[in-house]
């Protein structure tokens, strides 16, 4: 990544500043990175934080709502065992992974490098409630067949009382 920065200085030695021109070579959070993942309540979540040229950095992950750290790289700050961070070398990606996701876990979590100042990326972590979807036992859906859902659709199962004895 090359930033050019130009600055035009003054005579006066309080307007005096200094030019940096060329190639950055510190981290910086890749700009394709997602910053909204929504997952299904009871599932496992993956929140990535693409981090270019970290070098001797560090990467937290750190939850908003109470400003815990959860972790530090590889290691997790927290007694929860669901959260753990992992990275994928391949793609400078590391990865938050919440599993068995609550609702309490829905809001915003921060990916941050131990730059200074800090450098932060935040994800926004939406939590929906699962769907069972039946069908009635004389329904069948083909193999390369189309089935739309629709949301919001109610319905109602009757059902009767059986009188006997299970074998």
């Amino acid at each position: 990544m090359i930033i050019r920065k130009e600055v035009f200085t003054g005579g006066e030695a309080s307007h005096a500043v200094k030019r940096f021109t060329g190639l950055y070579t510190g981290p910086y959070f890749d700009p394709t990175t997602t910053t909204n993942i929504t997952t299904q309540l009871g599932t496992h979540a993956y929140l990535p934080c693409k981090v270019k040229q970290l070098g001797n950095k560090s990467v937290s992950w750190i939850r908003r709502r109470d400003a815990h750290i959860l972790t530090v790289d590889r290691y997790t700050f927290i007694a929860d065992d669901r959260f753990q961070a992992f990275l994928v070398e391949a793609t400078d990606t590391w990865t938050l992974q919440v599993k068995y996701v609550q609702a309490r876990d829905a809001g915003q979590y921060e990916c941050q490098v131990s730059t200074e100042p800090k450098m932060s990326h935040f994800i926004t972590l939406n939590v929906v409630e699962r769907y069972l979807i039946l069908f009635p036992s004389q329904e069948s859906v083909g193999i390369g067949k189309t089935v739309m859902f629709l949301n919001g659709v109610t319905v109602t199962y009757h059902t009767s009382k059986y009188e006997g004895t299970f074998t």
